[in-house]
C-alpha cells in the first residue's frame, strides 16, 4: 500500500486515519530510508518518527519490538536511558497481562520525557521520540490492550541499525559506536569494535577517503 495513513517522520505530520486515505500523500512524498523494491512494510518506526502505510499495522506490537531493539543499544553509561526503556517494557508487559490501567499511558509519556531531557547522549535524547508518537496518536490501541480488547503479539520485524555515516562507509563500520567509546577513553573497546568489520584498520585508515565525514549530519549542527 503506497499511500501514507499516518506519519510523524522528520517532524512533518500527516494524519489520514479518518477515511481520507484517497488524499493521502504517496510514500515518495516523504523522505524515508531506502527500502528494497520488494519490501512493502505496513509501518516503519525509527528515530525520525512513525510512519503507517496500512491500517492493519499493529502499532503496539511494533512499539514493543522497537523498544526491545533500542534496549540492546542502550549503553547504561548514564543509566536513565536503560532504566527508562526497561520500565516502558515492563508497563507494556503489565498491560498485556491485564494488569495495566489508564494511568500507565501518562506514566509512559512522563518516562519518555524524562529520558529525553536527562540522557547524556543523543541516543537517549532522541530514541524514544517515535514511542511517544505511538502512544500519543495511537492511544486507543494501548487502551484496547489494557481493556483486554486486543492481544499483544510479539511479531517478527525487519530491523536495521544505521546512520548516514555508516551508510557511506564501504566497510560499514559502526562509526558512532567507536567514536562514543573513544570519547569515554575506552580505546581498546573502540578498536575491537572497528575490527569486527575491518581486520586491517591501520592500513585502511591510511587510504580511506573518509566519505563518512561528508555524510555526517553533525557537521551541519556543530561548529
Amino acid at each position: 500500500m503506497d499511500n501514507v495513513i499516518f506519519s510523524s517522520w522528520n517532524g512533518k505530520m500527516v494524519d489520514n486515519r479518518k477515511g481520507k486515505t484517497s488524499k493521502a500523500p504517496k510514500r515518495a512524498d516523504i523522505t524515508l530510508p531506502k527500502l528494497p523494491e520488494e519490501e512493502k512494510p505496513l509501518a516503519l518506526m525509527g528515530w525520525n518518527g512513525l510512519v503507517v502505510m496500512n491500517p492493519e499495522a499493529d502499532i503496539v506490537s511494533l512499539t514493543l519490538r522497537y523498544l526491545k531493539e533500542i534496549r540492546k543499544l542502550s549503553c547504561g553509561e548514564c543509566s536513565v536511558c536503560m532504566i527508562g526503556i526497561d520500565r516502558l517494557l515492563d508497563i507494556i508487559g503489565e498491560m498485556a497481562k491485564g494488569e495495566g490501567s489508564k494511568a500507565d499511558i501518562a506514566e509512559m509519556k512522563a518516562i519518555i520525557k524524562q529520558v529525553c531531557v536527562n540522557s547524556k547522549c543523543g541516543f537517549g535524547q532522541s530514541a524514544l521520540f517515535p514511542v511517544l508518537d505511538s502512544i500519543k496518536f495511537y492511544k486507543s490501541d494501548f487502551l484496547a490492550l489494557i481493556k483486554g480488547e486486543k492481544k499483544l503479539e510479539d511479531k517478527d520485524y525487519s530491523c536495521t541499525v544505521t546512520a548516514p555515516c555508516m551508510e557511506a562507509c564501504p566497510a560499514r563500520l559502526d562509526i558512532p559506536g567507536y567514536i562514543e567509546l573513544i570519547k569515554n577513553n575506552k580505546f581498546k573497546e573502540s578498536l575491537d569494535l572497528i575490527c569486527e568489520n575491518c581486520i586491517l584498520p591501520g592500513v585502511v585508515g591510511r587510504v580511506c577517503t573518509h566519505p563518512c565525514e561528508d555524510a555526517c549530519v553533525r557537521k551541519d549542527i556543530d561548529e
